[in-house]
């Protein structure tokens, strides 16, 4: 190659990989520095950009319930021997990534009974040019939730030796049933304040119970809890207070309008 006043030109080509000795390569000239090629041997030369994610499905997995920032899995990245730049699309809003590392986070909790999986396009540029894009799924993991337990609500006025029902219900965002097998929630009732029925709780093991008021001779409070486990073990636990009356004082009433009796004694 020659310039405009027909003399030589040498030719200055550069390597993006890091320089290595000219004789392991084969060839004639020497590296200079990290990846500088002086030759002026060669008449050609041109320096390679490629970038490209592996071939396959991408999969990362999250668990629900994580604080935003839960990185997702190990970093999605591209191979390439340039300086690359990653960008996400898609998921809702749910996920980025950061530009250098590849690495996606959360941008807040999620939920698994909602979703379950979402599908993100992840792009990548290098610093010559080149690009390539990949779907990645992101599957959300599901997390043992506790269930809720409710006592029903209070009661008040109950006669003293009447029958009392205590109606306990339970509410759970998981599928226990498909996770844990049925039956997936287990009720027990205690008392925890007043005096105890004579015969104490009749099924305390299930969600209605029932029991006789004590007889009291002044307004008294009794508290039952109810707690739930579900099938993972968590348990969640809510109280009922059945507030009993005593019996009406009333005064002693004649069974009949008049009496006659008779004495052989005459009264003084």
């Amino acid at each position: 190659m020659e310039d405009d006043e027909s003399e030589p030109v040498e030719m200055f080509y550069i390597a993006l990989n890091p320089g290595v000795a000219a004789a392991a390569a084969g060839g004639s000239g020497a590296w200079a520095g990290n990846g500088l090629r002086i030759d002026s041997q060669q008449r050609f030369g041109f320096i390679e950009c490629s970038v490209e994610f592996p071939d396959g499905r991408i999969e990362r997995d999250v668990d629900e319930n994580k604080p935003k920032g839960e990185p997702v899995g190990a970093p999605v990245t591209a191979a390439t021997q340039s300086i690359a730049s990653y960008k996400l699309r898609g998921g809702s809003g749910l996920f980025v990534i950061d530009d250098v590392s590849g690495q996606i986070e959360t941008t807040g909790r999620l939920d698994h009974e909602k979703r379950s999986a979402y599908v993100v396009t992840v792009s990548v540029h290098d610093d010559c040019g080149a690009s390539d894009t990949t779907d990645v799924t992101i599957n959300v993991g599901n997390v043992n939730e506790a269930p809720t337990a409710n006592a029903g609500d209070d009661q008040e006025d109950v006669p003293s030796e009447s029958t009392v029902t205590l109606i306990g219900t339970s509410t759970d965002l998981d599928d226990d049933d498909a996770t844990f097998g049925t039956p997936s929630h287990e009720f027990a009732w205690v008392q925890t304040k007043g005096p105890v029925p004579e015969d104490g709780l009749t099924n305390a093991n299930k969600a209605k119970a029932t029991f006789e008021a004590p007889r009291v001779s002044q307004t008294t409070d009794l508290v039952f809890e109810l707690t739930v486990t579900d099938g993972g073990k968590l348990n969640h636990t809510d109280a009922v207070t059945v507030e009993v009356e005593p019996p009406e004082n009333k005064p002693p009433v004649f069974d009949r309008d008049s009496y006659s009796f008779t004495t052989d004694e005459t009264v003084a």
